[in-house]
């Protein structure tokens, strides 16, 4: 079973190796690096019904342990800003942000993306949003989306019972 640690590591891995800058996730709480670098965000949201789909022991015997399985489909969508950089040319944060889209097609970053089961499905266009930092100084930034789904799954066992006794008690 995969776990969303190792998805978070993936993506990590291909921001940060298909940009060359620095890459954190916004929710780390941790200082601002030094521009220009990069800020994820992720958000997961269910895409239709889970269902329990797999019995560890299909034919259990009374007593046994069995594991159910519960899967389903989530969307994860991947919010990516650059800060920083020069304002024109390569450097420019939405030439940085395209490239890096244009990157996850590439063996290297398609495959470890694929191998912890979630790849880029479609990108949002990269916007500028750059503006001023107190008021005095510009800095270029832009953001963009991108989605993926993933699929999530869920386990528990317990005790496998096939019959249940009830006896009836007579009224006090």
């Amino acid at each position: 079973m995969i776990t969303w640690a190792t998805i978070e590591d993936a993506i990590h891995a291909w921001i940060s190796g298909a940009s060359g800058l620095e890459c954190v996730w916004e929710a780390s709480g941790g200082p601002r690096p030094q521009a220009p670098y990069i800020s994820l965000s992720a958000s997961v949201k269910r895409v239709g019904q889970d269902r329990l789909d797999y019995f560890d022991n299909p034919i259990p015997t009374p007593g046994a342990e069995i594991i159910e399985r519960v899967l389903g489909k989530r969307e994860l969508a991947l919010t990516v800003k650059c800060w920083g950089g020069d304002a024109t040319r390569e450097g420019r944060p939405s030439a940085i942000l395209e490239d890096v889209n244009s990157k996850s097609l590439l063996g290297a970053f398609r495959d470890s993306l694929s191998a912890v089961g979630w790849a880029p499905a479609r990108f949002d266009p990269v916007l500028e949003v750059g503006g001023l930092i107190g008021g005095r100084k510009f800095e270029p930034r832009a953001e963009c989306r991108c989605f993926g789904f993933v699929a999530s799954q869920v386990q528990a066992s317990h005790t496998f019972i096939e019959l249940v006794d009830i006896e009836r008690l007579s009224p006090v």
